[in-house]
């Protein structure tokens, strides 16, 4: 929740990450939406609910994280672990919330 509320210059910073592959455009609005499904999606994630498609939104994040890492000369010691996360989204993308989560539970 700290990322979402801060002021939109700092998610036209974070939104810059995504001209490493060519997106140049509306920097705002792609720095908002990574605060948000990393705020917003990890709750969903945690309830169990919608978890397929934030783990496909959570995974692409993570991968323009990695990328900016990596573009930036960071090295992979700072870029190994978004491409972890991105892992560990994937895997979630794949076997989805299970049968505990809210979203399975019976509508009355």
């Amino acid at each position: 929740m700290p990322k979402i509320v801060k002021d939109p210059e700092n998610w036209e910073k974070l939104g810059t990450a995504m001209h490493k592959i060519g997106i140049t455009f509306m920097t705002s609005f792609w720095g908002f939406a990574a605060m948000a499904a990393e705020s917003v999606g990890a709750a969903l994630i945690i309830l169990g609910l919608f978890t397929r498609p934030t783990a496909c939104v959570l995974a692409f994040t993570m991968l323009i994280v990695s990328i900016s890492h990596l573009a930036n000369g960071d090295g992979i010691i700072k870029a190994s672990h978004p491409m972890e996360l991105m892992l560990v989204f994937i895997a979630l993308a794949i076997a989805g919330a299970g049968k505990y989560s809210v979203g399975e539970l019976p509508i009355c």
